[in-house]
C-alpha cells in the first residue's frame, strides 16, 4: 500500500468520526425538541456540548479539503460534504433556537388566565421570593378561584 493510500485511508476514518461526533449530538438534541422547556440541567448540558459541537464544522472542513486535494477526482466525494452540511447546518440552528428559548423565558413564566367575565388573558406569573417579607405591600395573597384570577388581572 502506497503512502498516498494511507494518508487518504487515515483521513476518510477521521472524518468518519467528526462524522460520528454530529450524529451522536443530532440523536442527543432530538428527544429535547419534545419539552415544552429546558429544565437548568438540561440547559446547561446543550451549552456545553453546543460549544463543543461549534467547532466541528471547521474539523470536518479541513478533513475534507485534504481529502479531496489527495483524490484525482474530488467532485467523486463532493458528496460527503453536502451529507455533513445538510445535517450539521439544521442540527446547530435546533441547538440555538432551543438555547434561544430558554434564555428568552428565563425569570418570567407566562401563563393565561381567565377573567370574571370568562375571557382569557396573558399574564406573567411572579415568584415570591419572600416578596412580602421585604416591602409589606401584597398582604396575603388570594385563595378562591374568583380572587385569584382578579388578582392576576390586576396584575397585567
Amino acid at each position: 500500500m502506497s503512502q498516498h493510500s494511507e494518508d487518504l485511508d487515515t483521513l476518510i476514518k477521521r472524518r468518519g468520526a467528526i462524522k460520528a461526533k454530529l450524529t451522536i449530538f443530532r440523536n442527543y438534541i432530538k428527544p429535547l425538541t419534545s419539552f415544552s422547556s429546558l429544565t437548568d440541567l438540561q440547559r446547561f448540558e446543550l451549552e456545553g456540548r453546543y460549544e463543543r459541537i461549534q467547532c466541528l464544522y471547521n474539523d470536518f472542513d479541513k478533513l475534507q479539503t485534504e481529502i479531496e486535494t489527495l483524490l484525482d477526482a474530488p467532485d467523486d466525494d463532493f458528496k460527503s460534504r453536502c451529507e455533513f452540511e445538510d445535517q450539521y447546518h439544521p442540527t446547530v440552528a435546533l441547538a440555538r433556537s432551543l438555547l434561544s428559548a430558554t434564555t428568552n423565558s428565563e425569570g418570567s413564566a407566562m401563563v393565561r388566565v381567565r377573567g370574571a367575565d370568562g375571557t382569557k388573558h396573558p399574564a406573567r406569573v411572579l415568584l415570591d421570593n419572600d416578596y412580602r417579607r421585604q416591602h409589606h405591600a401584597l398582604g396575603a395573597l388570594p385563595t378562591s378561584g374568583t380572587h385569584q384570577a382578579a388578582f392576576l388581572e390586576a396584575l397585567y
